[in-house]
This record gives structure tokens, sequence and C-alpha cells, in this order.
């Protein structure tokens, strides 16, 4: 289902800023979390989610790693930095 949102939402021209590879900025967590996901399955590279807090980032990594394998999302909390 996940692989025909994206294919989809790809066909219709809705993710050009995102595949050009800019910038990309929303307030929502699992949209982008998803479609990230599988831009990740599909093109490779690596990517950066910047969230604006601790419990979005927190939110964005637990979904994240339910789609992608062990060892392919990475946590780095603000203090960390």
């Amino acid at each position: 289902m996940a692989k025909d949102l994206f294919a989809a939402m790809k066909g219709l021209g809705l993710l050009g800023p995102f595949l050009d590879g800019k910038s990309f900025s929303t307030d929502e967590i699992v949209g982008p979390s998803l479609l990230l996901a599988e831009a990740i399955k599909e093109r490779g590279g690596r990517y950066a989610l910047i969230e604006n807090n601790l419990y979005s980032a927190q939110s964005a990594y637990a979904f994240l790693s339910n789609f992608l394998p062990e060892g392919q999302v990475v946590f780095f909390p603000g203090e960390e930095l």
C-alpha cells in the first residue's frame, strides 16, 4: 500500500521538491516519515529528517524504524549534537 501511495504521489507530480533533493518541510510526522521510508527503499541514499522537538523526533524515528532495516535509521537528539 505504501509503495502504491508513493507511486501515485510521484505520478501526480506532488513530490517534485522532495525528489529533486531540495528542502521539504511539513508539520506532520506520519506522512513525511512514510514518504521518506519509501524514497529510501526506492532510491537509496542518505536523508536527514529534522524535527522541531524531541517528541516529534522520537515519533518519526519509531515510525521509520518499523519500515526500514535495522541500522538504517539513526537518532541524534539535540543534546548529542
